[in-house]
């Protein structure tokens, strides 16, 4: 699997891409993404497998302070949604919740 395209949307106060992620099957590439990329600042991938893909975690900026933190888990066709969480890095400490996907 490679992250192969970026189509960047950049604007002075927003550093986020909508980010599309690629992967070989039957000798052709497919989208990982049913219908629109994400929208995001950052990505990595988890330790969980799902289908012999690895879980991607993507995070994007809401504030200075806060960031929106989602889980896909592959399905075995798509990343779908697995969780998201807010996390907000008050600058004592970090807190982060469980929110509803949008």
């Amino acid at each position: 699997m490679t992250p192969s395209s970026w189509e960047c949307l950049r604007s002075e106060e927003c550093r986020t891409c909508e980010t599309w992620l690629f992967r070989r099957a039957n000798g052709a590439w497919v989208k990982m993404f049913d219908g629109e990329a994400p929208v995001i600042s950052s990505f990595g991938f988890g330790r969980h497998v799902s289908h012999d893909v690895h879980d991607l975690v993507t995070t994007a900026s809401l504030s200075a302070a806060k960031s929106n933190y989602v889980v896909y888990v592959f399905d075995g066709k798509f990343y779908r949604s697995g969780g998201c969480y807010e996390v907000d890095a008050d600058a004592a400490k970090k807190s982060a919740k469980k929110v509803a996907c949008p």
